[in-house]
């Protein structure tokens, strides 16, 4: 249960000066569970704060809490109350890959030279010259079916539980039926530190850099990174998004993802500098989706003000 797992996090927190004398051991599986469960205590602890943003307390404000697709309980079932199941969806949502397959790095690069090259066919990109453009391909107007084709030929690590390509691939084709997420942007990030490298027709990429999370050990099945996004690369297909909502608001990212038009979503492609490389590089992308009223769901477990906004009961 969710709440079992925080209070045995506690064993190792909150220890100012000691932590270079404890050592963890543990197993792949609880790993997992507990990068489910920091995401989840995440996203509600942002809730909190948009409730805060909003006046709201709790008795009046809807709140809600990811459940697991497994064997995860969020707390046993008398303590959950007045808790519902309900389907939520990836609108209004950033999904970033932070876990690779290092036996996939050459078909995820194939699958997105491929991408790239469709990209081409559709349209010819601009390159920015400078600001938050600076060194980045920027195709626009490319077809959702396109992007949910490319999503759907990338391997990504089992552990990226909210990054599924099937998942997000099927998302993106029934919002496209749905007249949403018909169009979408386009970025291909070449102006990191790292080492130049050819991609399709594109031989200046300059790789970003991304180093192995400490957290994780030296596994030769999957490579993990901290964060992949650079904030600003989100919005890069918003005009003026400082004037929409200005810097340093809280959950700034969050309240721009609903000033984009429901048929505009928005695709960055990072290829990937890393300690391992000895050939191609790895290929990061994020997706970052526009609200909707009419998305397809992923399963929350919601309090009753919650069921009651969205429901009407």
């Amino acid at each position: 249960m969710y709440d079992t797992l925080m209070q045995m996090g506690r064993w190792f927190g909150y220890r100012p000066g000691y932590r270079d004398l404890c050592k963890l051991y543990t197993t792949p599986e609880l790993m997992q569970w507990y990068q489910h469960v920091a995401i989840a205590d995440a996203e509600l602890r942002a809730e909190f704060d948009l409730m805060e943003d909003a006046g709201k307390e709790p008795i009046e404000y809807g709140l809600k809490v990811q459940c697991h697709t497994g064997a995860l309980a969020i707390t046993a079932v008398n303590k959950m109350r007045a808790g519902t199941p309900m389907l939520l969806s990836y609108d209004g949502k950033l999904s970033e890959t932070v876990s690779f397959i290092p036996k996939a790095i050459d078909d995820n690069f194939d699958a997105t030279e491929w991408f790239i090259n469709q990209c081409d066919d559709v349209r010819k990109p601009q390159k920015g010259t400078k600001g938050d453009r600076f060194g980045r391909y920027i195709w626009e107007n490319i077809p959702g079916e396109l992007v949910a084709r490319y999503i759907s030929k990338m391997q990504i690590h089992k552990d990226a539980a909210t990054v599924v390509p099937l998942y997000l691939s099927q998302y993106i084709e029934k919002q496209v039926t749905r007249n949403e997420l018909t169009d979408w942007t386009v970025v291909l990030v070449a102006n990191g530190e790292g080492a130049p490298y050819a991609i399709g027709n594109y031989k200046d990429i300059n790789l970003s850099e991304r180093k192995r999370s400490s957290r994780q050990d030296k596994s030769p099945t999957k490579y993990a990174i901290g964060r992949l996004m650079n904030p600003p690369d989100e919005f890069l297909d918003l005009k003026n998004p400082d004037g929409l909502v200005p810097p340093g608001t809280k959950h700034r990212a969050e309240k721009l993802r609903t000033k984009r038009n429901k048929k505009f979503g928005m695709l960055v492609i990072y290829p990937i500098d890393h300690e391992d490389r000895q050939g191609r590089p790895i290929i990061g992308f994020g997706l970052s989706f526009p609200a909707s009223d009419t998305a397809d769901k992923v399963e929350y477990k919601v309090n009753k003000v919650f069921s009651e906004q969205t429901l009407g009961r």
